[in-house]
């Protein structure tokens, strides 16, 4: 069988379901027939219809043949009101510290953290990698580092990986980080002093909310579309009066938990307001290289002329989850920057920035990421299958273009606290939607992780989570 044959062959007939051409319900060739009509082996066509099934565009029907499949309820763009919520402190630290014990258990079905499956990295070259560092410089070990900016040799690794993005960033510009927390962090305690105020999307990723509460920060949110991300309204509103707000604070590419991409206007526009009123923007890129569809959107920083843009990503979803290795281009706030960093953990362990770069010099990054990408699109595509079998009537699902983290909304007056209570009770662990803003707008929803693969226990977790929400 021609591996790329069925995969083209299949991957045809998805561009005529998505156009149209074949709609919900059409009955799609006999195996035997689609082997007639294409020239193929019986064992590709096969494959083909497999492959198909699993990404979830068409079923099987004993004894009747492959149908398309009606799709889920999807979410649309957000008709919510979008005025800024009210400056608050927020106390998160113990409910997400809750969900972090919940995922030290070996016995839990991990559904609830964005932690994508060991398997999936290439530790045994990052391991060769680090060995070769180590034989050749072995000071990387034993010298004690006083240099906060991070080891050259992966600040131009990542400055070419920027510029090919179409941002181009100076190497020297770079911090190296211990993850995109600690970039995260150093960037928002640059910009902002205790009892300041941050602008962050609506819902956004629960992590944030407890790093800001961590250095005594105040929150407003905005209301985020599922597609498009943030609402430029509501980031107007709220930065309209001048020092009301001192930063904003966004995922724009692949937002967790939604999955939105700012698209590039957009983004220009955004950058455009924030720089007229003096306001700096910290995106978090870390998701940013993991489209399903291999492109890989623009950072905000490309359209930013005056430093006000503080770039953060890490190589932690993408490539060595263990060896927290991040970066920040914070733009005229470099030396603040550094400063801050050498003041909280000095410099960031050179023989970990060796191996990672010396893997991305090696040209195996690419590879990875190419294969990590379609496997993250395949689970995504079958959770969003398997929610789709077994969840409630009226539950709608984002659709994400990357990553690997779904958003799951179910009708008005569910409880999504109580059902990742019952769901722990059954051994499979859950992020409630209340995680994800410091309002009770999201208590009906919940985010799913896709990043581990999708196996028969995984599977009947998702039946179970169903059959819990129906119950409640």
């Amino acid at each position: 069988m021609d591996d790329f044959l069925y995969r083209s062959v299949g991957q045809n007939l998805a561009a005529s379901i998505a156009s149209g051409a074949l709609q919900a319900g059409d009955r799609l060739p006999s195996v035997r027939a689609l082997c007639r009509e294409r020239g193929l082996s019986l064992a590709t066509a096969v494959a083909a219809y497999r492959w198909l099934e699993a990404e979830g565009h068409i079923e099987a029907r004993p004894r009747s043949g492959y149908f398309v499949r009606a799709p889920g309820t999807p979410l649309t763009r957000s008709t919510v009101a979008e005025r800024p919520s009210e400056a608050r402190l927020i106390g998160t630290s113990a409910r997400t510290m809750r969900i972090v014990d919940a995922h030290r258990r070996a016995d839990l079905v991990p559904l609830g953290a964005a932690c994508p499956e060991a398997s999936l990295f290439p530790a045994e070259a990052l391991r060769r990698h680090m060995n070769r560092a180590a034989l050749r410089d072995p000071d990387l070990i034993a010298r004690y580092v006083m240099d906060p900016a991070g080891l050259p040799a992966l600040q131009n690794a990542i400055a070419r990986r920027l510029a090919a993005a179409g941002t181009p960033v100076a190497p020297d510009d770079l911090v190296i980080t211990l993850g995109c927390a600690e970039a995260l962090n150093l960037a928002l305690a640059a910009v902002a002093r205790p009892g300041d105020t941050i602008l962050v999307e609506s819902p956004t990723y629960y992590g944030l909310f407890q790093i800001i509460e961590t250095l005594g920060l105040r929150v407003i949110e905005v209301p985020s579309d599922p597609v498009d991300g943030i609402s430029l309204a509501g980031v107007e509103a709220a930065t309209r009066v001048a020092g009301q707000v001192q930063a904003v604070l966004l995922v724009p590419n692949f937002a967790n938990p939604t999955g939105a991409v700012m698209p590039p206007e957009r983004k220009a526009a955004l950058v455009a307001m924030l720089n007229a009123r003096d306001i700096p923007l910290i995106e978090d890129d870390v998701y940013g290289e993991l489209g399903h569809d291999g492109e890989r959107p623009p950072l905000a920083k490309h359209w930013d002329r005056r430093g006000e843009v503080l770039s953060c990503g890490s190589y932690s979803k993408s490539l060595a989850p263990a060896l927290r290795v991040g970066w920040i281009a914070p733009g005229r706030y470099r030396e603040r920057v550094e400063m801050l960093k050498f003041r909280n953990t000095v410099a960031t362990p050179p023989l970990l920035q060796a191996a990672i770069a010396g893997y991305l010099d090696s040209g195996g990054y690419d590879r990875h990421l190419t294969r990590l990408r379609e496997r993250f699109r395949h689970q995504t595509a079958r959770m969003m299958q398997l929610v789709d079998a077994h969840f409630p009537a009226g539950t709608r699902l984002s659709s994400p273009r990357g990553g690997f983290v779904l958003w799951v909304e179910l009708q008005a007056g569910a409880d999504t606290d109580l059902l990742a209570e019952r769901a722990l009770e059954h051994g499979i662990a859950l992020a409630p939607g209340s995680l994800f803003s410091q309002s009770d707008r999201f208590r009906h929803c919940l985010r799913l992780a896709c990043g581990q693969p999708i196996t028969p226990r995984v599977e009947a977790a998702v039946r179970l989570i169903g059959q819990l929400a129906a119950a409640l």
